[in-house]
C-alpha cells in the first residue's frame, strides 16, 4: 500500500451570467460530488471557488468532512467570465504538494486582469511537476483547444450545457477525485473504472473518462 498522504482538492466554478439556466443542477451535482468524497477513506482538504469577473473562496483549505452543502445564496449567478485570473490566484493561493485542481466552466474565458493564457500553462506545468494534478470541464466552447492554452488537452471534459451534461461533468470529476486520492495512498480498496463501467453511468455520451492501465493513469478528453 501507497504511503497515505492528505489530499488537497480546489474547485474552481463558473458562475457568471452564463451558467444561470444551469444553477440548480451545479448546486445538486456538486453536492453530490461532495458527498461522495466525504465517504472516501483517507484525510482531504477542500477549497471552493466561485468567479466570474470577481474571485470568491467559499472556503478555504476546510477539512472536508467539515465542508457544508452550497445553496442558491452560496452559488449565485453574476458577472463575466475571468477564468485565468481565478486558476491563477487558486494556484498562487496554495502551498500544498498533493493538489487536485477542478475547473468548470460554460464558455470561454474574457476580460482577464491578471493572468494570461502563457502564464496560467507556465504555473499549471510547475505544479505538475511536484505532483499537482488537474481536469478542466467545459461547456458551450472546443473544450480541447481551450484546455491545451493551459496545457490540459488530454486533462479536459466536454460536456453538455444541460441536466444530463452537468451530471456526466460532475461524475468525471468524482471519478477524478477518487484515483488522485487512491495514487496517494488513500482507499486502497479503489478500482479504477473500466470504460465499460463508466459507460452505463454516463447515459448523454458527452464526457469521455478513461482509464490508462499502462501508465496508472486516469485520462478525461
Amino acid at each position: 500500500m501507497k504511503e497515505n498522504k492528505s489530499v488537497h482538492i480546489i474547485c474552481i466554478l463558473d458562475r457568471s451570467g452564463s451558467m444561470g439556466k444551469l444553477q440548480k443542477q451545479v448546486i445538486s451535482n456538486f453536492n453530490s460530488f461532495l458527498g461522495e468524497q466525504q465517504s472516501q477513506k483517507g484525510k482531504a482538504f477542500l477549497t471552493l471557488v466561485l468567479f466570474d469577473n470577481k474571485y470568491e473562496v467559499v472556503h478555504n483549505r476546510v477539512n472536508i468532512d467539515d465542508v457544508k452543502p452550497i445553496d442558491e445564496n452560496t452559488y449565485r449567478i453574476q458577472g463575466g467570465t475571468h477564468m485565468y485570473d481565478a486558476i491563477g490566484t487558486a494556484i498562487n493561493s496554495c502551498n500544498d504538494k498533493n493538489t487536485l485542481v477542478l475547473i468548470q466552466t460554460d464558455g470561454q474565458t474574457h476580460g482577464d486582469m491578471k493572468f494570461s493564457k502563457d502564464t496560467i500553462m507556465k504555473m499549471i506545468g510547475e505544479k505538475e511537476n511536484i505532483g499537482w494534478d488537474f481536469l478542466f470541464l467545459g461547456a458551450n466552447i472546443d473544450t480541447g483547444k481551450e484546455g491545451s492554452k493551459m496545457g490540459l488537452r488530454n486533462k479536459s471534459i466536454s460536456f453538455q450545457a444541460n441536466d444530463m451534461g452537468i451530471s456526466d461533468a460532475y461524475m468525471g470529476m468524482g471519478e477524478k477525485a477518487k484515483h488522485y486520492r487512491h495514487m496517494k495512498g488513500q482507499d486502497d480498496d479503489y478500482i479504477p473504472p473500466k470504460d465499460s463501467d463508466l459507460s452505463k453511468k454516463n447515459k448523454n455520451k458527452g464526457a469521455k473518462v478513461k482509464y490508462d492501465s499502462k501508465t496508472d493513469s486516469f485520462i478525461l478528453a
